[in-house]
């Protein structure tokens, strides 16, 4: 998978505005080209499946939930930004996160470790 996690991006986030960070946002660049395809995406936070919490936007695009079967559209050089609702339940320190992108009968694995502050 040719996504470029952007070092120091993973950070959490209050999106609730309750003073309690809630998601782990991360981000990264597309070098794989422009383009679109029907991808069924997983998200994976210190080897937890966290797909069902995960949001993806595309170049500042309104974000979509992630789901089966999804199509994504990206041109070269887009940012893509993950954010992973956790309620909590992820603090500061060392993550790791795993994107996995099946399309056809190929399976793509992008692995971005990080620490939060």
């Amino acid at each position: 998978m040719s996504v470029i996690y952007e070092k120091g991006s993973m950070k959490n986030v209050d999106k609730d505005g309750d003073g309690k960070d809630d998601h782990l946002q991360i981000a990264m660049i597309n070098r794989a080209g422009s383009g679109g395809v029907t991808a069924d995406l997983k998200v994976f936070v210190d080897g937890i499946d966290m797909t069902d919490s995960t949001t993806l936007s595309i170049s500042g695009k309104p974000p979509q939930k992630i789901r089966p079967a999804m199509y994504v559209s990206a041109n070269y050089g887009d940012r893509v930004v993950l954010e992973i609702k956790h309620d909590g339940k992820i603090g500061p320190g060392n993550h790791k996160v795993k994107l996995q992108a099946m399309v056809d009968w190929q399976t793509f694995t992008q692995e971005m470790e990080d620490r939060v502050p």
